[in-house]
């Protein structure tokens, strides 16, 4: 399996760079057993509803943007092929109090990987899945910052692939 990060959809997605879309739409197509987290969607669902050209694209009349941009969000998931898998249920205490595995991930991680908080966040759901048995190979993004965290992944053999950098 592959999980893909955001960044990855959104570059597919920027026509403004042609050459940088057309690489990250080919490296998604040629990409099998492509998964994403729930983090992915609410990332995505950020982004587009922050460039309401792409949702104004979609003609319907008398609905909720909400609505729309949720038909969106299920069009992507298609045309990238790319499958949502089940968050964590668990939880760990910190000195803080309980919070999710991935949270506590995070805390946990940040010292060491000195990552952006969606990007350490996206470490964390692919490290939760693989501790789970899910048999995540690979991470995919068009965010260079991710080989911070090159090593941790490598420790969980799991080989990060950057666009532009394959």
């Amino acid at each position: 399996m592959n999980y893909i990060d955001t960044s990855l959809v959104i570059a597919a997605m920027d026509t403004s760079t042609r050459q940088r879309s057309r690489e990250a739409a080919t490296l998604l197509a040629r990409t099998r057993e492509k998964v994403v987290s729930e983090l992915f969607l609410v990332e995505l669902a950020a982004s587009i509803s922050r460039k309401p050209e792409l949702i104004s694209a979609v003609p319907v009349e008398d609905v909720q943007p909400s609505t729309v941009l949720l038909a969106y969000l299920v069009h992507l998931m298609s045309k990238y092929d790319v499958k949502l898998l089940p968050p964590a249920v668990e939880q760990v205490a910190t000195p803080f109090g309980k919070v999710d595995l991935e949270s506590g991930s995070c805390l946990a991680l940040a010292s060491d990987v000195k990552l952006r908080s969606l990007d350490l966040l996206h470490i964390a759901h692919l490290i939760s899945l693989k501790n789970r048995g899910f048999n995540i190979e690979s991470l995919l993004t068009s965010d260079s910052d991710f080989s911070k965290a090159e090593r941790l992944l490598g420790d969980h053999e799991v080989k990060l692939i950057v666009l532009g950098s394959q």
